[in-house]
C-alpha cells in the first residue's frame, strides 16, 4: 500500500485521480504547474498535503471533512480560502506568498495551531479579530503584509491574539504580551463606545489609534498638525465666521483628546458647522449673520472695543 507519494518537480499541470491509492497519508506536489486541486476527495487517510509553488487561484477541491492536518499552499496565486473551514482537523496551514486579503476563513478552523500568511495582502486590524477565538493558535506569521506598517503593529496583534506565543517568527515574551495588554487593551472598548455614540451607522470601528499614553505625551504635536487646522477667517468683522472658527476649534480639540481625530471626517466637521445657524438663530438671525444691537433711540451700538487709558499718576 502506498502511504507517501512525492510528485514534486514533474511539470504536472493536471492532477490525476488518486482514488485507487486511497491509503496515501502524505501527498507532495510542489513545484509543478497545477491550476486546480482535483482527484483527492477519496483520500480518507491523507494527513499531509503540500502543493506549494504552483498556480492555484482557489482552494476548490479540498472537500468536506478531509482528514488533512498539515496543509502547504504557499507560493501560489490564491485570492480566496473558502474551502479551508471544511477541513475540521487542520493544525498547521502555510499560505505564504499568495494574494489573500482576509483571515475570516482561518478563524473558522477551530483546531488551528500554526498559521503562516506572510507576504499576502492583509492590511486591516479587524481581519486579525477573526483569530481571537482560536484557543490553540500559538504561532502567527504576518510578515511583509501591509498590516505590519501600522504603528505599534506588534502590540496591537498580541492584544487581539493573546494565545499567540510566536509572532512573525519571533517569540512573544510574557513581558511583551503584558505590555500590549496594558497600553492597548483597556482603551479599545472606550474608543469603540465613543465611535458608536457619535458616528453610529458608519463603517465598523477599527482601533488604529495609538495608545493613550502616547496620545497624551504627543498632544501638542497632534494639535499643531497642518491637517487639523481650521480654515483661516477672511472677514474679521463677521460674527458668523468667528463663531465658525471657535466651533471648528472645539471640534478639533474634542477629536484630539477624546477620539484622536481618527474618527472625525471632513463631512462631519462641515455638517456640524453648517448646522450652527439652525441651532443658534438668535446669534445668526435669518440671514445667517448676527443682528446688530440697537439703543432705545434706534441707533446702532458700536462694536469697537473700549480702550481704557492708563492713569498718568501711576
Amino acid at each position: 500500500m502506498l502511504h507517501i507519494a512525492n510528485f514534486a518537480r514533474n511539470s504536472i499541470s493536471v492532477m490525476r485521480d488518486l482514488k485507487t491509492h486511497r491509503y496515501i497519508q502524505e501527498l507532495i506536489l510542489d513545484h509543478n504547474h497545477i491550476t486546480e486541486i482535483t482527484g483527492i476527495s477519496e483520500l480518507v487517510f491523507l494527513k499531509y498535503f503540500s502543493i506549494s509553488h504552483n498556480k492555484l487561484k482557489t482552494t476548490r477541491g479540498l472537500t468536506e471533512n478531509m482528514p488533512i492536518e498539515i496543509l502547504n499552499l504557499s507560493h501560489n496565486e490564491l485570492v480566496e480560502s473558502s474551502q479551508l473551514p471544511q477541513l475540521t482537523r487542520l493544525l498547521i496551514v502555510n499560505v505564504a506568498h499568495n494574494k489573500l486579503r482576509s483571515l475570516e476563513d482561518f478563524g473558522k478552523c477551530r483546531m488551528l495551531q500554526k498559521l503562516d500568511v506572510s507576504f499576502n495582502r492583509i492590511k486591516d486590524l479587524h481581519h486579525v479579530d477573526a483569530l481571537t477565538k482560536l484557543r490553540d493558535l500559538s504561532s502567527l506569521n504576518l510578515a511583509q503584509c501591509p498590516i505590519t506598517r501600522i504603528p505599534y503593529y506588534r502590540f496591537r496583534i498580541l492584544v487581539r491574539t493573546q494565545q499567540v506565543v510566536k509572532l512573525d517568527g519571533f517569540p512573544a515574551s510574557i513581558k511583551e504580551r503584558i505590555k500590549a495588554k496594558v497600553i492597548h487593551g483597556d482603551d479599545i472598548q472606550a474608543r469603540t463606545d465613543i465611535f458608536d455614540c457619535h458616528l453610529k451607522g458608519l463603517d465598523k470601528f477599527v482601533n488604529y489609534l495609538p495608545p493613550l499614553e502616547y496620545a497624551l505625551t504627543n498632544s501638542e504635536r497632534q494639535l499643531s498638525s497642518p491637517t487639523l487646522k481650521p480654515a483661516k477667517i477672511t472677514k474679521a468683522d463677521s460674527c458668523k465666521n468667528v463663531a465658525k472658527l471657535q466651533a471648528s476649534k472645539a471640534i478639533l480639540m474634542y477629536a484630539n483628546y477624546v477620539c484622536l481625530c481618527m474618527i472625525v471626517t471632513e463631512t462631519f466637521t462641515r455638517d456640524t458647522l453648517n448646522d450652527l445657524p439652525k441651532r443658534y438663530p438668535m446669534l445668526f438671525g435669518k440671514s445667517g449673520r448676527r443682528k446688530p444691537s440697537r439703543r432705545s433711540n434706534g441707533s446702532i451700538v458700536s462694536r469697537k472695543p473700549i480702550l481704557v487709558q492708563p492713569d498718568a499718576s501711576q
